[in-house]
């Protein structure tokens, strides 16, 4: 099954051009510019990580079940907020390991 990826940093990639532009930049270093759907800022949300009700919003608005969504984070409190809201969450380690991580999901 194919899983889209969703991410929900601190940082609003949505706000200023500057802010996207230096989101998009961390994403193409990563190599991984390509994996992800959406970003969110979860000040925006009025919500915090770890609290799961993060992860349903993002789900949510994907129109997706949290399921069928991936989340990575380098926060083990966050990754779990992430699993008890039932989404495929991964501790960043590195690039590599992501990139292998998340050629595991489209199998």
């Amino acid at each position: 099954m194919a899983r889209r990826h969703c991410g929900a940093p601190r940082t609003d990639a949505r706000g200023a051009a500057g802010e996207r532009a230096r989101r998009r930049r961390h994403l193409v270093r990563l190599c991984v510019d390509d994996e992800v759907d959406a970003v969110y800022a979860t000040w925006r949300l009025g919500v915090a990580k770890p609290d799961p009700a993060v992860n349903r919003h993002v789900a949510d608005d994907l129109g997706l079940p949290p399921s069928a969504c991936a989340f990575v984070d380098d926060s083990p409190r966050h990754v779990a907020g992430a699993e008890a809201a039932g989404m495929v969450a991964y501790l960043f380690t590195g690039a590599t390991n992501l990139r292998l991580f998340l050629a595991t999901l489209d199998r």
